[in-house]
Order: structure tokens, then C-alpha cells, then sequence
């Protein structure tokens, strides 16, 4: 069960605590975790070793445009 406790040491801490609660779900055979880099990235270290998961980066910029108030292209 899912503690509503928040409170983590920093990132990595939040990363093993998540993973541990993820470690209970019935996963494919080759699953995969996917990271968004300034955060996402130390997180998903920790998930994907828990998991013994490969894991891949999404980059995403951020772009505005005078029409578009927000666009994210994602690669």
C-alpha cells in the first residue's frame, strides 16, 4: 500500500521508495522505463534498476510562438 507520506531525502530517495511500490505490479517481460531529463532522470534510475528495466530518455523542448501560446515537441 501506498504511503501519503511525503517526505523524501531528495530524488533518488523518491525513485527506490516509488520503485519499491511498482515492484508488486505484474510487468511484461521486458519492461521499460521511460525518463524526462531535469528530475525525471534520477527517478527513473532508481525504477528501472528495482525493475530490472531498460531505460530510455524523452527529450521535449519547449517552444513559443506569438499564435501557439505552448508547443512541446517531443523526439
Amino acid at each position: 500500500m501506498i504511503s501519503l507520506r511525503w517526505s523524501y531525502q531528495d530524488r533518488g530517495h523518491a525513485g527506490m521508495i516509488l520503485a519499491n511500490e511498482l515492484r508488486h505490479i505484474k510487468l511484461w517481460s521486458r519492461p521499460m522505463v521511460l525518463a524526462i531529463p531535469n528530475g525525471g532522470v534520477t527517478i527513473a534510475v532508481q525504477i528501472a534498476k528495482a525493475l530490472n528495466a531498460s531505460l530510455d530518455l524523452i527529450i521535449v523542448w519547449k517552444m513559443q510562438f506569438r499564435t501557439i501560446l505552448r508547443l512541446a515537441l517531443v523526439f
